[in-house]
């Protein structure tokens, strides 16, 4: 919720707790949940400025992604919105559609397609333009 909310000092000591308890290798325990763990602390650093530092767990993150993790599109956007900012366009586009491939929920879609769009606009307006439609069926 911190995250969402865009309260990254809120947010920290929570995925540093989680990740501390990560780390004592609880049995039994789905790779989903490191994957959400290591997102979290890519987010927090993303929204304070480290950009480095949260591509670098933004990579943690994927190194647990296992197919049909729930949690795979969130690594993804956050990837694609790291490189987004860094004026890394077309690495950007390659996970915006990563996180497309992942999710099949209908208002995660969505918000993809905006991004893409956006991406698109100067480069390819008949795509930006599909993504737009898609945005709105």
């Amino acid at each position: 919720v911190f995250t969402l909310r865009n309260m990254p000092d809120s947010a920290v000591p929570y995925f540093q707790d989680a990740c501390t308890l990560l780390n004592k290798k609880p049995k039994g325990l789905d790779s989903s949940i490191y994957t959400l763990t290591y997102y979290g602390l890519g987010q927090c650093n993303y929204q304070l400025g480290n950009l480095t530092i949260a591509m670098a767990f933004y990579g943690k993150s994927m190194e647990y992604i296992k197919k049909g993790d729930q949690f795979a599109y969130l690594t993804y956007t956050g990837i694609g919105q790291l490189l987004k900012t860094l004026g890394n366009k077309d690495s950007s586009i390659v996970y915006y559609t990563k996180a497309l491939n992942e999710t099949k929920k209908p208002n995660q879609m969505l918000i993809i397609y905006r991004w893409l769009a956006e991406l698109y606009k100067s480069s390819d307006k008949d795509l930006a333009f599909d993504y737009l439609m898609k945005r709105s069926n």
